[in-house]
C-alpha cells in the first residue's frame, strides 16, 4: 500500500490518510499511448490488464499483461498468438452484448481484487459516446468494488475524488489546462489552491461546467507546480491537458530533481 500515485507527468498523494491500495492498469484501445510513457507507468502497478486492442498496444511496449479481456473485435491474430505464446490468461465474450469491454473488465478487476486502485489508459481519442462510456463507467466502478483513480496518458488526464476527499497533486510537467467537472448531479464543498483561480468550499453543478481552463502556478521548492485540493460530497472530475497549448508554458523540469 502506498499513499501516492506516480506517473510521468505528477505524483497524486491522497490527505485523508486513504492509501493507494493493489493498483491495477487497465490499458484499453482507445487512443495509444506513448510506449515510453506506458512502460514507465506500468512500472508502479501490481498488475496490468489487457482490454481488446489494448492488448496490442502492450505487445509493442514489450508489457506483458495477466489477463486480455474483451469481444476480439479490434485484435489481429498477431496479437492473440503473441498472448498465447505469453500465457495470458484469456477472458473472451461475445461482440453482442449488453455490457462494454472496459465494463466488462472492471466488473471483472471488482469480483477478482476486491479494493483495487484502477487506472485505465487508452481511453483517449475516438469516438464521443465510447469516451462519455468510459468516464462514467471507471467514475462510478467502485459500485463493483474497485477504486477507480480516473484515465490517463502522455497527453490527458482525468483523475476522479470521491467525497469526502482531499489530495495533492505534484507537476513533474506543467500542464496547458486544469478543469474541474462533477460528475455527480453536484459536488459540494469543493476547494482548490495552486492554481490562478482557486476556489473555497463552492458547488458545482454538472449541468453548469463553467470551472474549465484554469492554470497550475509554479511555486518555489516544485518547479512545476503544486496543487492541493478538497471535495466534501459528490463525484469530482479533475481534468488536466498536457499537450494543446492555448499559450507558451514557462519551461520546468520534466522529472522532479
Amino acid at each position: 500500500m502506498t499513499p501516492a500515485m506516480r506517473l510521468p507527468q505528477l505524483k497524486v498523494t491522497e490527505k485523508n490518510g486513504k492509501t493507494i491500495d493493489k493498483p491495477v492498469l487497465l490499458v484499453a484501445g482507445g487512443r495509444e499511448p506513448g510506449g515510453n510513457w506506458l512502460r514507465q507507468t506500468a512500472a508502479v502497478f501490481d498488475k496490468i490488464w489487457a482490454v481488446d486492442k489494448g492488448l496490442e498496444y502492450c505487445m509493442k511496449a514489450g508489457l506483458v499483461p495477466e489477463v486480455y479481456i474483451g469481444d476480439g473485435d479490434s485484435v489481429d491474430e498477431k496479437g492473440l498468438r503473441w498472448a498465447d505464446e505469453k500465457s495470458v490468461e484469456v477472458l473472451g465474450f461475445p461482440r453482442a452484448k449488453n455490457w462494454t469491454d472496459l465494463q466488462l473488465a472492471l466488473h471483472e478487476a471488482g469480483r477478482r481484487i476486491a479494493g483495487a486502485t484502477v487506472l485505465v489508459t487508452g481511453a483517449w481519442g475516438g469516438r464521443f459516446d465510447h469516451l462519455l462510456s468510459a468516464v462514467f463507467s471507471l467514475a462510478w466502478s467502485f459500485r463493483w468494488g474497485v477504486l477507480p483513480m480516473g484515465m490517463a496518458d502522455e497527453k490527458e488526464t482525468l483523475l476522479f475524488l470521491k467525497g469526502p476527499a482531499r489530495a495533492r497533486l505534484e507537476f513533474y510537467e506543467r500542464p496547458y489546462d486544469l478543469s474541474l467537472l462533477s460528475l455527480s448531479s453536484k459536488c459540494e464543498g469543493v476547494s482548490i489552491k495552486g492554481v490562478r483561480w482557486e476556489l473555497e468550499d463552492t458547488v458545482l453543478l454538472i449541468e453548469e461546467p463553467y470551472a474549465v481552463s484554469n492554470e497550475v502556478l509554479l511555486s518555489s521548492g516544485v518547479k512545476c507546480g503544486v496543487v492541493e485540493i478538497s471535495v466534501e460530497k459528490g463525484m469530482l472530475g479533475l481534468y488536466l491537458n498536457f499537450y494543446q497549448p492555448r499559450v507558451e508554458k514557462e519551461d520546468c523540469a520534466r522529472q522532479p530533481s
